[in-house]
């Protein structure tokens, strides 16, 4: 499973995310949607590693990080997709 609590992210001094949370339980497929400017890329890419976590937690199987290293987050896009979710590279 996927866990994120109260994540707050920003861009410089500006948070883009406050206090997100989100759960992806094993075997079950999740859709983040929202208008454009909302953090839906945000989010993922503070999952991916690639944005700095300022406040909050992520877990996945059990091993609380900051970052995951791409092949986590790699393993969680693959799974989430043969369950049949679509995912586009923007």
């Amino acid at each position: 499973m996927l866990s994120v609590s109260n994540v707050s992210v920003y861009y410089g001094e500006s948070r883009i995310l406050n206090d997100v949370s989100i759960e992806v339980p094993d075997g079950k497929i999740v859709c983040l949607m929202g208008r454009n400017g909302v953090g839906k890329t945000t989010l993922l890419k503070t999952i991916m590693g690639n944005l700095k976590v300022r406040k909050g937690t992520m877990i996945y199987e059990g091993k609380t990080s900051l970052r995951f290293q791409p092949i986590v987050v790699l393993r969680w896009v693959w799974v989430m997709s043969r369950k049949g979710a679509a995912f586009s590279r923007t």
